[in-house]
């Protein structure tokens, strides 16, 4: 047999021998799917609906006209991008009932970051005020209204003045995953479809960190 034949048999032999191993049961493999450099990503477990009502009396940041402000709202801990509302022009008392949804890795720890600013059309905007709320003070499924006074600083050490620079009013509510809650109470359970004579197909369960967590989603990793 000449020697590239006998190579390419071999070869062929090879992955056909990798390939049976796969299927092989039981076999476990754990695929991580985001860049390794951000670290173990920690579980979605819920939701967290926030509603931004309005705000009351705003600084004016404009000297020719009235301040346009807008809201944007993020969770500590996190990467993904703000959600912001819409920009209300020349509005000291601006109202958005605009919902809005982020997905909570920890209810306990983290907290919701609130920054007010200035809308311009040309340079970077200005900051009208900030608040932090942390998510232990709500109770799940139930809907909880926040009134409060708008802060220069949300450093600890920061000494504010007494001039009011205004108020932003928000709905929250912090809704757990189905799933979450019920792997909670019930013990883990192996799956397996179709086992026949030690070969079976895989479960496979997928969760990109990328994309907004919604009921109903896989989370993890890839698990065969």
């Amino acid at each position: 047999m000449p020697r590239k034949q006998r190579f390419g048999k071999t070869k062929k032999e090879t992955i056909k021998r990798q390939v049976a191993s796969l299927f092989l049961w039981p076999q476990t493999y754990e695929i991580p799917i985001l860049d390794p450099s951000l670290g173990a990503a920690k579980k979605r477990v819920g939701l967290l609906q926030a509603k931004v009502l309005r705000a009351e009396k705003l600084l004016n940041m404009d000297l020719l006209s009235t301040s346009d402000p807008y809201v944007k709202l993020s969770l500590s801990g996190e990467r993904l991008p703000a959600k912001t509302t819409s920009i209300k022009m020349n509005n000291l008392n601006p109202e958005w009932n605009e919902e809005f949804k982020l997905t909570v890795k920890d209810p306990q720890s983290q907290v919701l970051q609130i920054h007010v600013y200035d809308w311009e059309k040309v340079g970077r905007p200005d900051k009208l005020g900030m608040q932090l709320i942390p998510l232990k003070l709500l109770v799940p499924h139930e809907r909880k209204e926040f009134t409060m006074n708008l802060l220069k600083n949300i450093n600890p050490n920061y000494t504010h003045d007494k001039k009011q620079i205004g108020k932003i009013m928000l709905d929250l509510t912090f809704v757990p995953f189905k799933e979450d809650y019920e792997r909670r109470k019930a013990p883990h359970q192996s799956l397996c479809f179709g086992c026949y004579d030690g070969i079976g197909c895989k479960l496979i369960s997928v969760h990109d960190e990328q994309f907004e967590h919604v009921p109903g989603s896989a989370t993890g990793y890839i698990h065969l």
